[in-house]
Order: structure tokens, then sequence, then C-alpha cells
């Protein structure tokens, strides 16, 4: 027992007097560490460091440089002026979340990414232009929840040789190069914050005016928006044109570390943003943030004792004010600090219980002064009673015309739970691609067989019980008609195949629909019909269907082949071409559609098209989406998935097309073949007039009968001969026309 109580004693020990206090999950799990906690009840923003490739020996060193991070923003740094981060660091909450890596040891591509598959927030790095650094954020926020809040997130990927960083939207992404990390920790913190951009150029233009804090799409908005900086010379008169994108402006030439890496500080609008951001709300944010306490503390007074009230050191800020004030607003006449201390001969006769607050105002140099604009405040309220059981009303000291009172359940300190909840790709999407493409082939395959069925039943049904005449071919008209209907079961297979193709890519990208893939949609259900009435009009003989099919089908084909080696050649030899109208048809759709480029971001894991949605503010990324924070760009990997979609379009529209055209010049040679033996067929059956006729041609009935004659009068044995020479004899008679000579032969051998 004695043993037990002193675990508690030192455990309770190491709770109050420890400055960093670290909890630990089962099995070897996430843990964190409260690098900084500040003691006011205030809320505040707070920095959550989430560790990437750390493996469970390099845990020291992931602690070793968050602290260098932590002192990058106190400006302890040598060569990185954190202003206005070391203003407010000291209020800031700090965690750090330790996630150990199953193995880092991994290599850089030469070309193309990192990637590994066994860190446990999967990041990747690639070093091709433009440079970005990417990581699972389904991974990320997960961890993120095992620190007691999440605002600002922070992942610091083990990859020393690596200087890449990336920022925006509350989520910095960077590496742990030792002479960039410092400077990362304040540029891309800026960046997430107060959602700022990078000022170098990368070659890309924004067609539409898209609002970005330190960048303005003309000279004209660029003095109206930084007048104030422009007047105290802390802004350049004629702004600099390239800010991210070549025609939008940026505040001074090249004195920001945004724009060079070189610089030590911000320059003056950065600097505003960042204070902005660290003392107001942000709808982007996962918390709400206020300048105002959910509910005061609650202090019991002893009418024996003086009422000492203290609300922490405020350190690292200038132009700070504090006052105190009751309840109904009245300025309490005490010395601006930050502690009170009222006698007990002034407030014991107070009517309890009441309130009185402490009003912290921020007089940041940081912050232009605008008329009307008021003074950035912080209200802590206390109630003060002795009776417990006497009712109390907060008023919040008079000051709600100056704060916002937080409500509902987000403002809820206990509440961690993740509110950014970015799906990762799902494990099944594959399948469920697959699993359509064979249901789409399936159903059209069974149309297909469904009307071959009802062909050949119209066929035996109808056309043989018609009375014909007896027309047997030669074996050039047989091998016409057997390739037309090879042909034309291909081109049935190949039309299943490519739409269910295009209707899956549909399902895909949808907005590549009306320029693209309708006209595939159109021109492979052309096919589709045209193959099989095409077998049905060849069957039937019905010869001005034939006609119309053949037209069809060669007109058809010419479409299938134009557009197959249309893509092949866009694709090979008009890239560029190509990726531009992506990129205009990406914004467009962004604009009108946004929905359809959330769900092409959310599938691809990436944002924006030339850049990413997390770097800067674009009209390529849809509004308010929550896939716009993943951090690479969609060029690559959307071009790489419309390719690697698209190949199972252009290869069988390709050969469908060669098909069509093929049947189509086959139809022309069956119809020619076939006027020409009706030619034949019409001076034969001219000998039904002629009673001199050497034979009478039959139908389909009297050869029936013929037959069964001929099987009645004739043995087994010699059936088979005597039957080749009927049917020669037949042939000969049926297929030409008898010369004078040979009905004279006739006529000698009858009598």
């Amino acid at each position: 027992m004695h043993f037990i109580a002193l675990l508690r004693g030192l455990l309770l020990a190491c709770l109050i007097l420890g400055v960093v206090r670290i909890c630990r999950a089962a099995d070897g799990g996430p843990k964190y560490r409260e690098v900084q906690r500040v003691s006011v009840d205030w809320r505040t923003r707070s920095i959550t460091f989430l560790s990437a490739g750390y493996t469970a020996e390099e845990e020291d060193q992931f602690q070793s440089d968050v602290n260098k991070c932590v002192d990058a923003l106190y400006g302890r740094v040598r060569g990185v002026v954190s202003e206005p981060w070391s203003r407010y660091a000291s209020s800031l909450n700090i965690y750090a979340v330790f996630q150990p890596s199953v193995g880092s040891d991994t290599t850089v591509g030469k070309n193309e990414t990192l990637r590994n598959e066994q860190l446990d927030l999967e990041c990747s790095i690639s070093h091709s232009y433009p440079f970005f650094i990417d990581c699972n954020l389904s991974a990320v926020f997960a961890l993120s929840t095992y620190a007691p809040t999440q605002d600002l997130i922070v992942v610091l990927v083990n990859n020393p040789k690596s200087v890449v960083g990336e920022g925006g939207k509350s989520l910095a992404i960077f590496t742990n190069a030792p002479l960039f990390m410092p400077f990362f920790a304040i540029r891309e913190l800026t960046k997430a914050i107060a959602s700022v951009s990078s000022e170098y150029v990368l070659g890309v233009e924004e067609e539409h005016d898209v609002y970005v804090p330190n960048c303005a799409p003309s000279i004209e908005a660029a003095r109206a928006r930084w007048d104030y900086w422009i007047d105290q010379g802390l802004a350049d008169k004629t702004p600099s044109q390239g800010c991210f994108f070549s025609n939008y402006y940026r505040p001074s030439g090249s004195d920001c570390m945004m724009r060079n890496s070189s610089i030590e500080g911000l320059c003056a609008v950065c600097k505003e943003q960042v204070n902005l951001a660290l003392l107001s709300a942000d709808p982007n944010f996962s918390r709400p943030i206020t300048r105002c306490t959910r509910t005061a503390q609650k202090v019991q007074l002893d009418k024996s004792k003086d009422i000492q009230l203290n609300i922490g050191e405020i350190t690292g800020m200038t132009n700070m004010n504090v006052s105190w004030m009751l309840g109904d607003g009245t300025i309490f006449g005490a010395a601006h600090s930050s502690q009170l201390v009222v006698p007990k001969e002034l407030w014991k006769n107070w009517s309890l219980p009441t309130e009185l607050c402490a009003v912290i105002s921020d007089n940041s140099p940081y912050i232009r002064p605008v008329g009307g604009t008021k003074l950035f405040r912080r209200i802590l309220s206390y109630e003060l009673f002795s009776d417990k059981s006497a009712p109390f009303e907060m008023k919040m000291c008079g000051m709600s015309d100056s704060c916002t009172p937080c409500e509902g359940s987000n403002c809820d300190d206990s509440n961690s739970s993740n509110l950014r909840d970015v799906e990762w790709k799902p494990k099944g999407a594959a399948k469920a691609r697959t699993k359509n493409y064979v249901i789409s082939i399936v159903v059209c395959s069974s149309v297909a067989l469904l009307v071959l069925l009802i062909v050949t039943v119209l066929y035996l049904w109808c056309y043989l019980k018609r009375p014909h005449e007896l027309f047997s071919t030669l074996f050039m008209d047989l091998l016409i008609r057997k390739f037309i209907f090879i042909f034309s079961f291909i081109i049935v297979g190949l039309s299943v195949f490519s739409l269910a193709s295009v209707l899956l890519f549909l399902e895909v990208d949808i907005m590549l629909s009306k320029q693209l893939l309708i006209s595939y949609v159109v021109i492979t259900v052309w096919a589709y019909l045209i193959a099989l009435l095409n077998i049905a009009s060849v069957i039937f003989r019905l010869y001005a269907a034939v006609i119309v099919c053949s037209a069809l089908l060669l007109v058809n084909g010419l479409v299938h082949t134009i557009l197959g080696a249309l893509w092949v050649i866009v694709a090979m030899f008009e890239g560029d071409f190509l990726i531009g109208y992506l990129a205009s048809r990406w914004m467009k759709t962004a604009i009108k559609n946004p929905s359809e480029i959330e769900r092409i971001q959310s599938r691809l894991q990436c944002s924006g098209f030339f850049v990413s949605c997390l770097e800067v503010t674009s009209s390529s990324c849809p509004k308010e989406s929550k896939s716009n924070m993943y951090p690479k760009p969609c060029e690559k990997f959307f071009m790489r998935d419309l390719y690697a979609a698209h190949g199972p379009i252009t290869v069988p529209v390709f050969v469908t097309g060669v098909l069509l055209v093929l049947a189509g010049l086959l139809d022309v040679v069956f119809l020619i073949r076939s006027f020409y033996l009706s030619k034949i067929g019409i001076q034969r059956r001219k000998y039904h007039s002629d009673p001199k006729a050497a034979v009478l041609p039959l139908t389909f009935a009297e050869a029936r009968k013929l037959r069964r004659m001929f099987y009645r009068v004739s043995g087994k044995t010699n059936r088979t001969l005597a039957g080749r020479g009927v049917t020669r004899f037949l042939e000969k008679v049926f297929r030409t026309k008898l010369k004078p000579e040979e009905k004279k032969k006739l006529r000698m051998r009858v009598q």
C-alpha cells in the first residue's frame, strides 16, 4: 500500500511540476507530448507536430526536430525572423505526436517519387517539377486525434536530404533538412494559418480574380489593398508582377521569405495576415476560434481575505493592455496589469454573485489601424460567489458587441473528433469498376444475342416456308456472305466492348463527356445497330436495306478510324495542346459543376490542375471542397489516368473502324454479285413460258418432292454417287443459260 501511495505521489508530482507531459498509447502505439500548454483559460491556437518516417529508435530525433521548429517560432534561430509568430508563440498550445514507422530505409527515385508504403503516414516526395510532398490525409488526421485539439497540423517527414515543403488550409508538410527546417516552420505555417501563397512565379496564369491575401490580380487592386503599407514604405509603390501566378502582383520585389528563401522574415502584408489569423476565427479551421471564453471561472470568496486574480504572464508581446471591469461593463479602478488584488474592505459590500472580467486588448503593430475597427480582445470572466445556490447570469462584462461567443458541440475542448475527415481512396474502387465493366458487357452482349436469336428464328420460320426458286450460288458468293457475317459479329462484339468502356469512362470522368465521349457513344451504338441490321439484311436478301447499311458502314467506319487515329496523334504529338484544352475544361467545370472536380480530386487524391489547391487558391479549385487539401497537383495524374482509361476505348474503336470499312466494301461486292445472279435468274425464269425449255426451274417445295422421289427409286448403295450426279446436273442447268447446240443434244437424247 505504501508503494502504491508512493507511485501515486510521484505521478501527481510529474503532472503538476512537469513542463512537458508525455502520454503513451498501449502496445507501442502513437503517443503525444505536450511541448507547450498555456496556463491561461482563454481559447488559443494550437499546433500539432506529427512524425512521418521516424523509426522507434529515431524518436529523440523527432522530438529534437520539433524543438527546433518551436525555437524558430520564438525567433531563437539565427537567420530566421519569425515575427509575428514570436509575438504569440508563448500563447500557443504545442503538441507532438509520435508514431514509429515500421521501416524507413527508402531511396529517392530519379524522376518521380519516394514512396514508403510502410510509413505511418505514407508520405511521398516528388522531385519532378513542380515539386510537392504528399501524405495520406486520412492517416494524418487520424494520427492528429491523439492530441487534445486539432487546429494547425504539421507533418515532419524524416528525409534530411530532401528540401521540400508545402502548406495551406491549416496543414503544413515539410522535411527535416537541418538548414531549411526552421525556415519551413515559419513559411509553411504562415501559409497554413493565413492562406497566403508563395510569391515565386510558377509559370501559370490565373484567368479569374481569386482572393490571395498577398497577391493581387492587378496594380490597381494591389494599391487599393495595400495602400497603408505602401504609405508606410513597407510595400512597393509599384507592385512587382509575378506572385505565384505570372499575371498577379506581389507587395515587394524580393523582401519576403515567401518570395526568396534567403530573406530572413515576412513582408508587412504577410505579417498582418498571420497576426489576423492568430487572433480571429476562420471557417476553414476544424474548430472555431473566438475571442471570448465559453464559461466563466467560478471563484468562491472568503470574506476574511482579499480577492487575488491572475491571468498569467503575457510574454513576448508589446502594446498589450489589460483592463478589469465589472459585469455591467464598468471599468474597475485597478492598475492595467495581469494581476488584480481587491481588498476585502472594497468588495465586502458587493452584491454577490457578480462577474469580474479581465479584458486583454492587443494593439499589434503588425495590423494596420483602420477607423472603426475594434481592437482585438480576449476576455477572461470570473464568477465571484459566496453561496453556490445563488442564481447567476453571465453577462461577459458588457463586451458582447466585440465578442462572438462560441456555441455548439465544436466549442467543447473535450471533443477531439476530427471534423476534417478526408476519405482515402477505397481499396475496393478497382473491384467496383471491374464489376461495373462486367455488368455492362453482360447486358450489351445479352441484347446482341437476343437480337441475333430473333433474326435466326425469323429466318428459319419464315424464309424457308416461302416459295422461292432454287438458287444455289457459287463458292465466291458463299465466301462473301460468310465474311460479312464474321465481320458483323466481330463489330457487334467490339461495339459491346467499346460501349462498356465508354460508359465506365463516363462514370469516372464526366468532365469530357460532351466533347469526346458522347461522340464515342453515338458512333459505337450506331455501329452496334448497323451491324445487326446488316446481318438481317444479308440473310433475307433485302437489297435496299443492304445498300443503306453499306453506306452507313462506310461512313461510320471512316468516323471510327479518324477518331481513333486522331486520339493517338494528339496523345503522341500534340500533348501540350491536349493539356491546355483539358486545363481549360477543368477550370470551367470547377466553376460550373464543382462536384465533378471534387469527385475526380478525391479519386486521384490530388487537387487543382497545374498547382495544388493546398498551395494556393485558384479558379481550378472547387469551392469549399475537402479534396482541396491534397498537396499534389492533378495534371500528371489526371493525364496518366486519362491515357490509361482511354486505351481500352481507342484500340477497339480504331479496329472497329477498319472492320466497318471492310464490311461496307464487302456489302458492295455482295450487291454486285447478287444483282448479277439475279439477272441470270431473270433470264432463267423466262423458260417458264417457253414450252420447249430443256428443264423447268424448280421451287424449294418441288425440290423436296423430287428428292423424296429419288430416295424411293434409288438404292442405298448408289444413292450418294447418283445424288451427286443429279446435283451436278441440276446446278449446271440452273446456273448457266443453255446454248442452242446443248438444247439440240438434249432433244436428241430424249428422243
